[in-house]
């Protein structure tokens, strides 16, 4: 009976302790976020009028920052917080009529425009309808993505219907108009790629580690198509040509531990450029320098596609390199 009545009060004594655990030791915050802070808040703070004709707001907006993303977009936080996130700020509106329609407005605050263009392309959905409003912006079933400036900016519809994209699209001009930034979007070497057999607006911004490995970073890429074939390029500008060398000599290496076997070329344009042309088990993976430009191609199946849209790529980027040369 006394090891008993010892047992139970040990017991009782762990479940009070526990009680008042104090979560602030493992790194959580166990008070709720608010956006009462004037600085969690975005820059064009979202106005009343902004809700689409037919939607009024159902309560206050939500501010999340990099500490309590997660609780909104579990899983994913990692994405936007690497790529130079600052803060997320939510909204729902609803339809005035009462029939259960509604638009989620999900607005990033990504620091600058590379870091809002590169969430955005590589979300971006294969099958879509560009958003002429904007630079980068496009149409899904029940959705409307785009840039502007350093914000990105994804509005979610509970249905699918012409109305409701009319609504989404009245609810981004408001909200472009409203925001302070100066300009349309416009991000610096899309024009590196040649535009025959290009995809268009298949570019994808990767800001670390591209394709798996950590060297590649602030690296271009874009889809090409010839016949039946789907190519990826890519170009990454380094600060020197010696950088250049460095890094896709490493990526080269890469490919090769990952179990690529390097095979000879047949263009002597690439014979020239010293590129390592690797079969990574059944696709072909290309890399060279152009002076400070790394570059090459991911993931091709058929090797003689792969490399004509890397001759053809590496001649554009000559072609800039001397450009930059004579300014």
């Amino acid at each position: 009976m006394g090891l008993l009545a010892i047992l139970g009060g040990i017991a009782l004594g762990v479940l009070l302790k526990q009680s008042r655990t104090d979560v602030g030791r493992f790194g959580l915050v166990s008070t709720p976020m608010t956006i009462s802070d004037e600085q969690d808040k975005p820059q064009g703070q979202l106005p009343k009028a902004i809700a689409p004709s037919g939607f009024q707001s159902t309560a206050p907006p939500r501010t999340y920052t990099e500490k309590n993303l997660y609780e909104k977009i579990n899983g994913k936080a990692p994405f936007y917080t690497e790529a130079g996130f600052r803060r997320l700020t939510t909204q729902r509106f609803s339809a005035a009529d009462a029939n259960e329609t509604s638009i989620e407005l999900y607005l990033y605050d990504m620091a600058d425009t590379k870091n809002a263009f590169s969430v955005y392309s590589r979300q971006k959905r294969l099958q879509v309808r560009p958003w002429r409003r904007v630079r980068f912006g496009y149409k899904t079933g029940n959705g409307l993505y785009f840039v502007c400036g350093r914000y990105y900016c994804e509005l979610v519809g509970s249905s699918e219907s012409a109305p409701m994209h009319e609504a989404m699209a009245e609810l981004g001009a408001k909200l472009i108009d409203s925001l302070a930034v100066d300009g349309d979007s416009e991000i610096d070497g899309l024009d590196l790629f040649t535009s025959e057999n290009l995809i268009t607006d298949s570019h994808k911004l990767y800001l670390n580690d591209a394709f798996g490995f950590e060297g590649l970073t602030d690296t271009l890429a874009a889809r090409y198509k010839i016949g039946k074939d789907n190519v990826t390029a890519f170009v990454s500008r380094r600060q020197s040509p010696q950088d250049a060398d460095k890094i896709a000599e490493g990526y080269a290496g890469f490919l090769v531990d990952t179990g690529g076997v390097t095979r000879q070329t047949v263009s002597d344009a690439l014979l020239t450029l010293n590129a390592r042309v690797i079969d990574l088990y059944g696709v072909t993976e290309i890399v060279f320098t152009v002076g400070c430009f790394v570059a090459g191609i991911h993931e091709a199946d058929d090797p003689m596609v792969a490399e004509k849209v890397a001759v053809s790529l590496a001649q554009r980027l000559s072609e800039a390199a001397e450009r930059k040369t004579d300014e």
